[in-house]
């Protein structure tokens, strides 16, 4: 029976999802999207920097910026060119679990730009020129990611989170990584993992799906499969205790971040403690934190949390600060106590209510363009979520009552057992925040 007519799915108003799967494994994704006449691709690959050589963080990341350096055959200005004559733009990006590559034209043009795609993923150049030159641009960029606080305290604060687990180590690497890091170590990582049976490609456009899928077929279809190995990566350990980390940094506040591990996006709980979260800290000017930290007790500028859901092994929760120095102390004891409330008394009923209504009515906007679509679809996929699953949450949410949610918080808040992560003046700054011992405090260089 025809792969096409069993992958129909309504999504949404005026989209349309057809999945086909070629002979050689890649997965595709066609959405219609009615309205415009724009084509958007994204291609993504099933590994990331997670699976980055010891010692060789960066080796996954400098590869994405290969990808736009053009395929064989073709310079990276003559890419340009080409997407350019086309009217439109390629990007690429990397998280821990995918590598992705983006373009985007307008539809009359987009058998050339899939022609055009299919070259770069297919057979990249690779060139030592390239590779040396991202090298370089990627270590000078280092020193633009250690002048920002709020980026020395993210990277720290994984760090700390994740010890020696891959999840702990940048994504763009650090001085050593990326001084060790050779064109062969990128070449390899293409070569283990960078197949079309590793691989979905999403495509939103208003072009009827079976269309698309006959020029997805013929550009991609001679992309030869290979053998993906996927390397055995243990779970992190929990965080038991406290850990403090004070990085010393000529600022003039304090950036903080405080946490411990969460749970997957698969997690059947995942809902609910999103909604937690909304209430507590990650709902703008609705949570507790903003209310009471920021406006009622004047102790930040910024506060704010969130469950970053993790794909293969748990995420993180994180509570994020920026406080004066001299504020740094109750600033974080006050949302610790929030946390602790949270945990033992929970959530009342119109905050309840209040989080359902903003759910439900930021729905449209998560599908409102073509490229948010895209990047729904493509985080389905990769996730094993179902489709439309962004409207299933919703439905979802608007069911959960004051238990479950406050269910969700006794399970999922640990305010005794995390990580604190400071960058701060430490000549300024004197630590003293009730449950934390000095035994527990460390200080810590940038890197």
């Amino acid at each position: 029976m025809n792969a096409l007519l069993l992958a129909l799915v309504l999504c949404g108003q005026g989209t349309f999802i057809v999945r086909d799967t070629l002979p050689n494994g890649l997965v595709v994704v066609a959405a219609r999207k009615e309205g415009l006449p724009l084509f958007r691709a994204l291609l993504a690959f099933r590994a990331g920097a997670l699976y980055d050589p010891a010692g060789k963080a960066g080796t996954a990341y400098i590869l994405k910026d290969l990808f736009q350096q053009g395929p064989e055959g073709m310079t990276s200005t003559e890419l340009a060119y080409a997407i350019e004559g086309l009217g439109g733009e390629i990007g690429s990006r990397v998280s821990y679990n995918d590598l992705r590559i983006s373009l985007g034209v307008l539809s009359p043009h987009a058998d050339s730009a899939l022609s055009i795609l299919a070259r770069v993923v297919s057979k990249p150049a690779l060139r030592p020129e390239d590779f040396q030159k991202l090298k370089r641009r990627a270590l000078s960029r280092l020193q633009q990611v250690y002048s920002d606080p709020n980026r020395v305290v993210s990277r720290h604060f994984r760090r700390a989170l994740y010890g020696e687990h891959p999840l702990g180590r940048p994504i763009e690497g650090d001085e050593s990584s990326l001084e060790a890091l050779t064109l062969e170590d990128v070449r390899d990582f293409y070569e283990r993992f960078c197949y079309p049976n590793n691989a979905v490609l999403i495509i939103v456009s208003d072009i009827e799906q079976s269309k698309v899928i006959e020029m997805v077929r013929r550009h991609f279809g001679e992309w030869a499969p290979g053998k993906v190995k996927i390397p055995e990566i243990p779970s992190p350990r929990p965080v038991e205790g406290k850990y403090v980390e004070i990085i010393d940094m000529d600022v003039n506040q304090s950036y903080i971040s405080l946490g411990h591990l969460g749970l997957r996006r698969s997690d059947p709980d995942y809902n609910g403690v999103r909604i937690m979260n909304y209430i507590l800290g990650g709902g703008a000017f609705a949570s507790r934190f903003f209310k009471i930290v920021r406006n009622e007790k004047g102790l930040a500028y910024s506060a704010y949390s969130y469950f970053e859901a993790g794909s293969k092994f748990p995420g993180y929760f994180i509570a994020h600060l920026e406080t004066s120095v001299d504020n740094t102390n109750d600033a974080v004891g006050l949302v610790l106590n929030l946390i602790r409330d949270m945990k033992r008394k929970g959530v009342k009923k119109e905050e309840l209510d209040d989080a359902r209504a903003y759910f439900k009515g930021s729905l449209p906007r998560m599908t409102e363009t073509y490229d948010r679509l895209a990047d729904a679809i493509l985080f389905g996929e990769l996730q094993g979520l179902p489709d439309m699953y962004w409207e299933k949450d919703v439905e979802e949410i608007q069911k959960m009552d004051v238990d479950y949610v406050n269910e969700m918080a006794r399970k999922y808040l640990d305010p005794e057992n995390f990580v604190l992560v400071i960058v701060s003046d430490t000549s300024k700054l004197r630590l003293e925040i009730p449950g934390i011992s000095p035994e527990e405090v460390h200080y810590g260089e940038i890197r």
